[in-house]
């Protein structure tokens, strides 16, 4: 239902309330039956741990994205190892002409 949809009088008829607010004996039923309004407050995550459970939420269960996950992350370990001997061997290079 997307009470936000409704008009007011479909509200009211939705929820079994009047724009006068529910009866007191209204009220306690409801108390009694669904609780109290309190939003209660669960002990948070670190975020560290937050972020991977994104990161696993993007990878999921679906084996053609944990496959394109496994892609990328290797062309990011080879192009940082390609990089990593490019700028030893202009390093070595520079020592050369140096000498």
């Amino acid at each position: 239902m997307k009470i936000q949809a409704l008009d007011r009088e479909d509200v009211f008829r939705e929820l079994d309330t009047t724009p006068q607010g529910l009866t007191e004996e209204e009220a306690r039923k409801r108390l009694s039956d669904f609780g109290e309004n309190i939003i209660s407050e669960k002990k948070r995550a670190s975020r560290l741990v937050q972020f991977a459970s994104h990161l696993a939420d993007w990878l999921g269960n679906d084996t053609s994205m944990r496959n394109l996950a496994y892609a990328l992350f290797a062309v990011i370990f080879i192009n940082a190892l390609f990089t990593f001997f490019q700028e030893y061997r202009a390093e070595k290079a520079s020592e050369a002409l140096k000498n």
